[in-house]
């Protein structure tokens, strides 16, 4: 069994803007080290969140790249080999990667579905294995984090964003089955974030706060709540936390009260 750190070290994917960038930082304000991910094409935001975390004091890494299998463990190895360990891993949503996988169900071809699948659902049973295992082998616990938007909670009620919905909801029943471990490691939790309409960097182009997110699915503007991607920070800074060693399985919204469960 290993010794516990004195520092812990987090996982955050997604992390070169927006609520990934969000987190980033809180972890590091909460003394976390980070290894930060996101799609190759931003790189160099991703580059930028890593000088902001070791301006707060803190070991950062930028890894870019774009799950599944290889990446995901590459992840963990790279925790590991440069910080001694992996406590947290943060799941979040990558933006631009939803190019293409909202089409009409009656016209989505099998490579439509699997592209939907792939990123919204494999991306994530990978995040979880290979954490898991990292953490079980360290023997001092953990915290997996997947965080998704709200349509894991009700579907969207557009013809061409079922196969999307449908992914969003695996990942609620997939969370939930992991959160039951055997009793030799209760002290790792799985949790479920969902989100509504969080503001995005892109929202200054599209319209002001919260505009892209009421953009992608359709909402009326003044019917539904906004709030600043630290909301969401602040939550994962409590579910990263020693203290919630028993929370586990759990989907959480933080959507302003939009969606009760």
């Amino acid at each position: 069994m290993s010794a516990k750190p004195t520092t812990r070290i987090a996982i955050i994917t997604g992390a070169a803007q927006g609520m990934g960038e969000a987190i980033a930082l809180r972890l590091a304000d909460d003394g976390l080290d980070v290894v930060l991910n996101d799609i190759p094409s931003k790189a160099d935001l991703l580059a930028a969140v890593v000088k902001q975390v070791e301006a707060k004091g803190r070991r950062a890494l930028a890894v870019p790249g774009m799950p599944p299998r290889r990446v995901c463990q590459s992840l963990v190895d790279t925790a590991v080999a440069k910080f001694g360990g992996l406590d947290v891993v943060l799941r979040v949503l990558y933006r631009g990667t939803s190019t293409g996988i909202f089409t009409f169900v009656a016209l989505a071809t099998m490579e439509d579905v699997d592209r939907v699948m792939d990123i919204n659902l494999r991306g994530v049973m990978l995040a979880y294995k290979y954490a898991a295992i990292q953490m079980i082998k360290q023997g001092r616990g953990g915290r997996i984090i997947g965080g998704l938007c709200d349509r894991s909670h009700i579907s969207v009620l557009r013809l061409n964003m079922a196969a999307y919905s449908a992914s969003k909801f695996a990942v609620r029943g997939y969370t939930q089955a992991c959160g039951v471990f055997p009793a030799e490691h209760t002290r790792m939790g799985k949790h479920k974030i969902t989100s509504a309409s969080v503001m995005h960097p892109d929202d200054e182009k599209n319209g002001g706060p919260a505009s892209t997110a009421k953009l992608v699915s359709r909402r009326h503007a003044s019917r539904h709540p906004f709030a600043d991607p630290s909301v969401i920070a602040d939550l994962v800074s409590y579910l990263a936390s020693p203290a919630t060693y028993f929370v586990t399985g759990q989907s959480i919204n933080v959507d302003g009260g939009l969606y009760m469960d």
